[in-house]
């Protein structure tokens, strides 16, 4: 990207320059909040651990990143200093837009696909502000400080959880399981206590994100960071002496980043980084490395295209991918995403809404429901259609492509500027990680003053700790000899092939991973996506120059002195209008609606049902896009109801109209329309004279639940027994073989996976025997029709 700051310019003015700084301040505590708090891709507002709404934060620190670059242009427009540019990356943010706002139109629960795509645009709005505030050596490198110094905060969490948590963890499950199973409402003896066991017994190492993938995957990004920097400290050791122990702070610095990634035991993030090192030797010594690297580039992007059929034919012929399970399951996952496209294959199935569509396609012998296909180009495609990905490749692949790994033309401040600049953006990230932490991530139970003391130290005193004595370490490294106010700061193409590498690293890895999707990890991909594209010099640009010609640049000028206030007018109207939706579309219903269900579980919990029923409802009003209210209100009428000695049909009628709202504001969640079943189940034993009528509107909805969800066993029995009361035994032995053949396969894939294990039944066992009792009682008299 071009210097916004050119010997041509005219100098900005303090105001502006003040605003950029605290700007660049706020995005580097985005980036290190999010880097330090568990953030799921999809997060849920039901989650059982939490101060403060997981959607609401997520939502929130969405918007700080959209409405800084907002703000900034605003700002450069009434000052009277925007350039009016066209860039490649842009025009696929353009793109991007355009099919999250097409996919959300077509999708089933519009909520999710709001909260979805606001939370995958607003890295990449930072990155566009990122790429035009980092116009300098050392707001590059004192973002990188930043990543790195993460990177140790990351590295100090995962050695903690391989060390210590994982084993007082496993400890606490041996000694009274009750502890862990009770609060996640898992009984022993079933699939979801397997699952949760197989986690424990693994340790999985997964620093501050929700799995060891993910935490590989943000390894990747500071081991690179943390590469460039000691590259370049050995490459300007000439021109910015250092003293030898710096060298080797630098050196232990990095080892212990690369200590974090190695510790997570992720195969895919190692072997990603691994070919992403291979990559960086190759660059580094090559003459050309603007033409090697656009060669791997296209080899890397080749060997993708040749790989999908080769993927397809293999899976096809043997039902799974060679490897162990997990590439069974993900051939699972990637054949039932395929099907999910063929079916939306212009808009996709909307933003956030392919766990809901999963269960339509999911095998029926497949162990795991995922949130996700577990592949960065299948997750695009599937949710937001191949304009989204198409979209999302131009963000990505352009700036990679363009990068020509020279060494950059950016202003060399002096050293106390460097220091001014430095000061705000350590304190900032440690200020954000102290005060607002333990309202993210609540402390847990502690018997005493000083179990709680303990928790306060190791969960939110020493993460800061270690962010801050890891930026002073970094900024003390790049500290020349016998000169305190001299820094190397110069920046070669060491560094943009380092974060070439970085970037391509983690692609590579997301191609079978989702990791990239967490707002942490995407976050902090996006800051060092924007650090490779102000070490640019104009290839990312293509700008709207005014014509060469005399004349037609007097045209120019004039027209533009003529129409200057129409694209300041356009761009406040623009800001407004984003704001206005922003808030009255995303965050404040999101808000206010999960405040009323998170004040609605006390009352449950203490069998208050009128207060929370009233709750509810008005969380139901609050968001109209949301399907959980009612849903919850629906399930917890049908609790009420059967908690009461007297039955009461206004219970239930309450319950239909409940579920029936849910229904419609997520059409594809099978769930609503099986809670409806037992609604209509329950009417039938309160009224007997209409038993007939209840029972078959009970079977039409059971039997739109089973369309939704097709691989689901119990479904299927529930369905078997309904029609077995109305008399139809043809449906009735239909779905009980049915339910038969969907458990016998899961139970083939159980012993497949796990041979060592004893098999655990996905259906209850009585219900099982019972479907495979009547099955050979319907055989011996068979239906008339």
């Amino acid at each position: 990207m071009t210097n916004p700051t050119t010997k041509t310019d005219n100098p900005k003015s303090k105001a502006l320059l003040l605003l950029e700084n605290v700007l660049l301040v706020c995005c580097v505590a985005v980036i290190a909040l999010r880097a330090t708090s568990a953030e799921a891709p999809m997060p849920q507002s039901t989650q059982i651990h939490t101060s403060i709404n997981d959607t609401v934060y997520s939502l929130a620190l969405s918007g700080i990143l959209i409405f800084a670059l907002l703000l900034w242009v605003l700002a450069r427009l009434f000052a009277g200093r925007l350039s009016f540019r066209i860039t490649a990356m842009q025009v696929g943010l353009v793109i991007l837009i355009a099919a999250a706002i097409l996919a959300t139109i077509y999708a089933s629960n519009k909520r999710a696909a709001v909260n979805a795509s606001i939370m995958l645009l607003a890295p990449f709005f930072m990155t566009m502000l990122l790429a035009r505030l980092l116009d300098s050596h050392a707001k590059i490198r004192i973002l990188l400080i930043v990543i790195i110094a993460l990177g140790l905060v990351a590295s100090w969490q995962s050695a903690d959880q391989f060390f210590i948590s994982n084993n007082i963890m496993l400890q606490q499950f041996q000694d009274d399981p009750n502890s862990i199973l009770q609060p996640l409402g898992i009984r022993p003896g079933t699939l979801n206590y397997m699952m949760l066991e197989h986690r424990i017994y693994s340790k999985d190492v997964r620093a501050f994100f929700t799995t060891s993938n993910s935490a590989g995957s943000f390894a990747i990004l500071t081991s690179f960071a943390s590469i460039a920097l000691f590259a370049e400290l050995l490459k300007n050791r000439k021109t910015s002496p250092l003293p030898l122990a710096n060298l080797l702070l630098a050196v232990s610095i990095l080892a212990a980043v690369l200590f974090g990634l190695f510790i997570t035991r992720s195969k895919g993030a190692i072997a990603s980084f691994l070919l992403a090192a291979v990559i960086f030797l190759l660059l580094s010594l090559s003459k050309r490395p603007k033409l090697s690297k656009n060669i791997i580039l296209a080899g890397c992007i080749f060997a993708i295209l040749v790989s999908i059929p080769l993927i397809v034919w293999f899976g096809l012929k043997f039902g799974r991918l060679p490897g162990g399970n997990s590439m069974l399951v993900r051939w699972q996952y990637w054949h039932a995403s395929a099907q999910m496209f063929i079916d939306h294959p212009l808009t996709g199935a909307g933003p956030g809404n392919f766990a809901t569509l999963y269960h339509r396609y999911k095998p029926p012998s497949a162990i795991e429901t995922v949130s996700d296909p577990h592949s960065l180009l299948l997750s695009i495609l599937t949710q937001y259609g191949p304009l989204g990905l198409l979209g999302f490749l131009l963000i990505v692949l352009i700036p990679l492509w363009r990068s020509s790994l020279t060494g950059p033309n950016l202003d060399k401040p002096s050293g106390s500027q460097f220091k001014k600049l430095a000061v705000p953006c350590v304190i900032a990230p440690v200020t954000v990680m102290l005060l607002l932490r333990p309202f993210i991530i609540p402390p847990g139970t502690a018997a005493n003053l000083d179990e709680k003391f303990y928790v306060l130290l190791t969960d939110y005193v020493v993460p800061a700790a270690t962010f801050a004595v890891g930026f002073i370490l970094l900024i003390r490294v790049l500290q020349t000899s016998g000169n305190k106010e001299g820094y190397s700061l110069q920046t070669t193409s060491l560094t943009a092939i380092a974060l070439f590498c970085a970037l391509l690293g983690v692609l590579i890895h997301n191609l079978i991973d989702f990791a990239i999707f967490e707002p942490g990890i995407l976050t902090a991909f996006a800051a060092v996506l924007a650090c490779l594209i102000a070490l640019g010099k104009g290839e990312n640009e293509q700008a709207l120059r005014p014509p060469s010609s005399l004349v037609l640049r007097s045209a120019f000028n004039v027209g533009c002195s003529k129409f200057r206030l129409l694209p300041s007018a356009f761009c406040l109207l623009s800001s407004a209008f984003c704001l206005f939706c922003y808030f009255n579309y995303a965050l404040l219903p999101v808000a206010k609606s999960t405040a009323k269900i998170t004040q609605a579980r006390r009352p449950i919990e203490l069998g208050r049902f009128e207060l929370a029923h009233n709750l509810l409802d008005s969380a139901t009003d609050d968001d109209p896009l949301s399907p959980e209210a009612p849903a919850m209100n629906g399930r917890l009428y049908l609790r009420h109801f059967q908690s009461t000695a007297a039955k009461n049909a206004q219970i239930l009628n309450a319950a239909e109209q409940a579920l029936s709202l849910a229904a419609q504001r997520n059409p594809d969640d099978y769930k609503n329309f099986e809670s409806l079943a037992e609604v209509y189940s329950l009417h039938s034993q309160l009224q007997p004279d209409e038993k007939n009528q209840w029972l078959t509107k009970a079977l039409d909805s059971a039997s739109i639940a089973v369309g939704l969800y097709p691989g689901d066993a119990e479904l299927h029995f529930y369905i078997a027994q309904l029609a077995d009361q109305l008399g139809k035994t043809d449906t009735a032995l239909k779905h009980y073989q049915k339910a038969v053949q969907i458990e016998d396969s899961f139970r083939d894939q159980f012993h497949l996976m796990y041979p060592d294990r004893e098999v655990l039944s996905r259906m209850p066992e009585e219900q099982y025997l019972l479907a495979k009792k009547r099955i050979r009682e319907l055989l011996a008299n068979p239906p008339k029709r």
